[in-house]
Order: C-alpha cells, then sequence, then structure tokens
C-alpha cells in the first residue's frame, strides 16, 4: 500500500485562506456554514479540506440537510424502503443547493464545479480562479 502523500505546508495554508473565503462568500448570500464544533448541526454548507497531494486532495463542499429531513431520509434507508420519493427529495435538495453554492462562488470570483470523486457524490469541488473576482 502506498503512503499518504501530504501537500506542503504552503499548498495547506493556501486550501485554508481558501476554505475561509468560501465560507464567507457563503454566509454572506445568507446560507448557514457547518463548522466542526457543532455535535449535531442544525444543516447547511459544510466544507471539507482533503490534505491529500493527489487527484482526489483539495477544498470540498457538502450541503448537509437540516435534521427533520435528514432524520426521516435515515428512517427511509434503515427500513429498506430504498425507492422511497423522500430519499429522491433529498437527493435533489442537495443537487440544487450544490449548483446554487457554485453559482455564488463563482459570481464572487471562486472557481467551483461538481465533484467528480466517486466518494464525494453530490459534492462540490472548490478552486481558485473563477469568472470575475468581485471589485
Amino acid at each position: 500500500m502506498a503512503d499518504f502523500e501530504r501537500r506542503s505546508d504552503e499548498e495547506l495554508g493556501a486550501l485554508r485562506a481558501l476554505a475561509e473565503r468560501v465560507a464567507f462568500e457563503l454566509d454572506r448570500a445568507g446560507l448557514p456554514i457547518i463548522t466542526g464544533s457543532e455535535t449535531r448541526p442544525a444543516g447547511g454548507a459544510e466544507l471539507e479540506l482533503d490534505p491529500g497531494d493527489d487527484s482526489a486532495g483539495g477544498l470540498y463542499l457538502h450541503w448537509r440537510n437540516a435534521h427533520l429531513l435528514a432524520d426521516e431520509v435515515s428512517e427511509q434507508l434503515l427500513g429498506g424502503r430504498l425507492s422511497s420519493p423522500l430519499i429522491d427529495h433529498a437527493g435533489r435538495i442537495g443537487s440544487a443547493m450544490c449548483e446554487a453554492m457554485i453559482k455564488i462562488l463563482e459570481s464572487s470570483g471562486i472557481g467551483a464545479g461538481m465533484s467528480t470523486d466517486d466518494l464525494r457524490p453530490l459534492s462540490v469541488r472548490v478552486h481558485e480562479g473563477g469568472h470575475r473576482p468581485l471589485g
């Protein structure tokens, strides 16, 4: 098994700065930001910084539905009701929120797009650059 290669401290610092910028822009747009300090977050945008120096490493955003919906979906899944319309509904919400976060970030000059990582479905990959930075 290959050793885990981490990005350099300089690269990680740049990713942390980008994460702060992303959180600021999403918060400024009115989206709740989930921090690591909550034991049971109420829902919102969650940032993930993957320190790996590989194609999967980088900064990602995930939309987390509020407790009420997340709990209902869990009940459906645990009950084996995989074709429940509620599960589809939750997935559509996640997809719509990812699209909204991408548009918000691009509008503020931050590059973003849907993740192509199989281990991060319905997630947003964030990178430097974008359409037009705000003045």
